[in-house]
């Protein structure tokens, strides 16, 4: 598990988009992910479906009338992209860790309707779901408050000490922004 630290403007997040796929520049270089080179063959989707994603951009950019339950469900995608239709199996997932980060009683309010923090846990929740094997944390507690940086922070640290993924890739620009487990420090 790596905190990848560093000033603005040094490339935190753009060697997050070159390991997701989304920098075309992934594409140019000799990258290997899962021990697989990336070339212009490869599907993005194929990478992606063994990857989630916590940002703050992702949150900005979702869709506001999705419930709880379904936002937490939605991260799950085929090697071809496709949104794969929530099966019972998530649905009893998602409501798992509800439950567990203190969220059960939201299932059926709209995401736009919850505080900022809930939104960055149920989105915690959502890469989750998609059982990765590389979940890629971009900065998880910015603009959060401090009661709901230390949710956070918990819930991530929990994840860490669980097993629950494989590999985390944290980036943070602040001592009291990093989650406790983090085995690796990449200064940039």
């Amino acid at each position: 598990h790596w905190l990848i630290i560093g000033p603005n403007g040094c490339g935190k997040t753009t060697l997050l988009s070159l390991i997701n796929g989304d920098n075309p520049a992934a594409y140019s270089h000799n990258i290997t992910i899962f021990g697989q080179p990336r070339h212009s063959g490869t599907s993005l989707w194929q990478i992606r479906s063994r990857i989630a994603q916590l940002s703050p951009e992702l949150q900005c950019h979702f869709n506001p009338s999705t419930t709880v339950l379904n936002a937490a469900q939605s991260g799950r995608y085929s090697k071809s992209g496709a949104e794969l239709n929530p099966s019972a199996k998530s649905r009893q997932a998602a409501r798992y860790w509800l439950n567990r980060f203190g969220l059960a009683n939201h299932e059926t309010t709209h995401f736009g309707a919850l505080s900022s923090g809930q939104q960055r846990l149920i989105l915690l929740i959502r890469a989750l779901i998609a059982t990765p094997d590389l979940l890629l944390l971009d900065e998880p507690c910015l603009n959060l408050d401090h009661s709901a940086r230390k949710t956070i922070l918990t819930a991530i640290s929990t994840i860490i000490k669980e097993q629950a993924v494989k590999t985390i890739i944290c980036v943070a620009h602040r001592p009291d922004e990093t989650p406790t487990g983090l085995t690796h420090t990449l200064h940039l």
